[in-house]
């Protein structure tokens, strides 16, 4: 993973455990997910508001901001910068939710899906 990539990582998920904050993280931390902690020793901890409509809010919001930065008349450096973001964020978000949606549909808890990092969706086959 180049140092952009790693970078951009890093900052994403800061925004997503800005967006979706853990609830006491213990120290012995075994899976993440959303906004930190998902399973440890087996028990969830993460936030009681994670839910398909809280994901999907992000979603749009994301949609949201990539739409105002296509309308503007011309991009800067930054505004480049932030449409990759912006586009490899979606990928992340949409694969969570497809994840929640498969769990619930074979009768699994939805909370264990988790945020893959973005070397793993962005090979994914559109």
């Amino acid at each position: 993973m180049s140092g952009a990539r790693a970078s951009a990582d890093a900052q994403l998920d800061d925004t997503l455990a800005a967006t979706f904050p853990a609830s006491d993280p213990p120290a012995n931390t075994v899976e993440t997910g959303i906004g930190g902690i998902v399973r440890v020793s087996g028990r969830k901890t993460m936030a009681e508001h994670v839910t398909d409509d809280s994901v999907f809010g992000k979603i749009q919001s994301l949609v949201d901001e990539e739409h105002r930065l296509f309308g503007k008349a011309s991009l800067s450096d930054h505004d480049r910068v932030r449409m990759e973001e912006i586009k490899v964020a979606l990928d992340r978000y949409w694969d969570l939710l497809r994840q929640r949606r498969a769990l619930r549909e074979f009768g699994d808890d939805p909370d264990r899906a988790t945020l893959r990092p973005a070397s793993t969706v962005e090979k994914y086959e559109q």
